[in-house]
């Protein structure tokens, strides 16, 4: 009984699941190299107790072997180039056939390899054929099980995960009912958001919609909105702080930069306006919360400021008919 208890406890809501999903998304596709791999190992903890991940030993790196199961003689060695679609992206076959070739010689001796996953950061845009015929001459060559573990099976394992573990991925999940501004956290993050680079601030807007129809107009979910309207209760205290500074500088610079994450998202063309509002939370609250992996602190300032150039349409779309103030 007591086990279901914390079960429905620990069970994420629907909207849960759909803000986990795009914060998942996020790290995955603002993630290469190292920090993919990083990614991948904490994932793979969480989910398989037995996971040994392999570090690297100087010169002798980790004899291309990222981690594996020895219980299932399951074998990962990982990908994640800067730009998929690029060159480097097609020598992922060749990567899969040489890296396995030294794995198989320095590990099967000791742990023998059955399956081998080539762990690939396609960042959702599908596969080169060469890479899926390299899999397939190794399982030949070798009789063994081959696998292409690619960004959306990642996702998927990810959000397999216990609610405590998911959260030590992408950090705990906004609570819209509980949004707070503690000025000592706003000062990090407005810190941190101010030595980015920025480009000319734009002037600014001269008409403010109603703040509920351009939630509507944006076609942001439910969830995210309450988030936004919960967030707008404390922009009296934002007020307050931009004003103890005396200037409107503070304010301007910050837009300039909110300004510039959601052009940047927005000219994506792949992603709806929950995920842009997401990817510009991560953005913006990520580097300063490394400390704890995302604390809610952290969040709750970025969700109050995100609130504020999302009220003077600094960012998203204004609707077509607005009031003037």
């Amino acid at each position: 009984m007591i086990v279901l208890i914390l079960a429905v406890m620990n069970a994420l809501t629907e909207d849960e699941k759909k803000l986990a999903t795009l914060m998942v998304k996020n790290r995955i596709l603002s993630s290469s190299g190292t920090g993919f791999e990083d990614l991948f190992t904490t994932i793979m903890r969480g989910k398989y107790v037995d996971f040994r991940q392999v570090k690297p030993q100087g010169k002798k790196g980790d004899r291309k072997n990222d981690g594996f199961i020895p219980s299932t003689g399951e074998y990962f060695q990982v990908y994640s180039p800067e730009e998929p679609e690029n060159k480097k992206h097609k020598s992922g076959a060749k990567k899969a056939l040489e890296d396995f070739k030294a794995l198989h010689e320095y590990w099967n001796g000791s742990y023998e390899v059955k399956i081998y996953n080539f762990v690939l950061n396609d960042k959702y845009r599908g596969t080169y054929a060469e890479v899926h015929t390299s899999l397939a001459e190794i399982k030949k060559g070798y009789k063994i099980k081959t696998h292409l573990f690619d960004a959306q099976e990642l996702e998927d394992l990810c959000l397999e995960l216990t609610r405590t573990k998911l959260e030590s991925v992408i950090g705990g999940l906004p609570d819209p009912d509980n949004i707070s501004l503690d000025f000592s956290v706003l000062n990090n993050v407005v810190g941190y958001l101010m030595r980015r680079e920025s480009h000319t601030t734009k002037a600014d807007k001269l008409n403010v919609p109603d703040f509920g129809e351009k939630i509507k107009f944006n076609n942001l979910s439910d969830y995210v909105a309450l988030m936004l309207n919960n967030a707008s209760l404390s922009l009296h205290q934002l007020e307050e702080y931009f004003e103890s500074y005396g200037t409107k500088g503070i304010r301007d610079i910050l837009k300039t930069e909110f300004v510039r994450m959601y052009e940047k998202h927005s000219n994506d063309g792949s992603l709806d306006d929950d995920s842009i509002f997401i990817q510009i939370l991560e953005d913006a609250s990520y580097d300063v919360s490394k400390g704890d992996n995302g604390n809610k602190g952290v969040r709750d300032a970025v969700l109050v400021l995100m609130a504020y150039y999302f009220e003077t349409c600094d960012i998203f779309e204004e609707p077509s008919k607005t009031k003037t103030t």
